[in-house]
């Protein structure tokens, strides 16, 4: 159920994806296929190098980057997050932004890996021929799944030829499409600053880092809303 809920929350962006996922609520899961492998084989990878003991947080952050940055494409996304505000901001503040948003992805994706240390890809459900969702869920200490084990979805695209991840399903909420409502009205409260919310994002990378440095699970992410006057 959390998938379909955060699903749904994904298709009321636009209407055009409202249709597609009415169709793809109505799909059965998809058996084993590349998109799952690939999904499988990042999160082996990952948790190999966030739980190699010998290694220091910074070696652990820089081999995971490594990792990342081939499979995703942080820039589409930060530009998704900002909406129509990314096409009249000033070069060099959409810049910062996209860095910004960047290291905080990489920060995000290290966390949700960390925090379930183990993770089994148990299905995919097709979008279209070049999108899909994957669906994998937290393992208890015996490599069990229990009743009530957090799930992760990962949104896959061109999954046939070059996979990139886009988007994360956690505990039955997107990310990406969060982050766009998130930062969309951050910016419309303040005459759509673009440095103040750069620099929103790179203190919350800060934070999370040191929560991940000292080995402790960094606080969910979000924006606060600003406060009524």
């Amino acid at each position: 159920m959390k998938v379909f809920r955060g699903l749904w929350n994904f298709a009321c962006c636009t209407p055009a994806i409202a249709v597609s996922a009415f169709f793809l609520l109505c799909a059965p899961p998809a058996h084993a296929n590349k998109a799952e492998d690939f999904i499988q084989d990042y999160v082996k990878q990952g948790l190999t190098i966030l739980n190699n003991p010998a290694l220091s947080h910074e070696e652990k952050h820089k081999q995971f980057l490594a990792l990342l940055e081939p499979v995703t494409d942080t820039r589409r996304v930060a530009l998704y997050t900002l909406g129509p505000v990314a096409k009249t901001s000033p070069t060099d503040q959409l810049e910062a932004f996209v860095k910004a948003f960047h290291d905080l992805e990489l920060s995000l994706y290290e966390r949700e890996l960390w925090r379930v240390q183990q993770l089994k890809v148990e299905a995919s459900v097709d979008r279209t021929a070049n999108d899909m969702i994957v669906q994998a869920f937290q393992l208890d200490a015996g490599g069990n799944r229990s009743v009530n084990a957090d799930e992760i979805d990962f949104r896959v695209l061109n999954a046939s030829d070059k996979p990139i991840i886009v988007d994360l399903c956690v505990r039955g909420a997107w990310i990406a499409v969060n982050q766009q409502t998130q930062y969309s009205e951050f910016l419309a409260t303040r005459g759509n600053d673009m440095p103040k919310l750069t620099a929103k994002l790179r203190n919350r990378t800060a934070k999370m880092n040191d929560y991940l440095a000292a080995g402790e699970e960094p606080p969910p992410h979000h924006i606060r809303k600003p406060r009524p006057n």
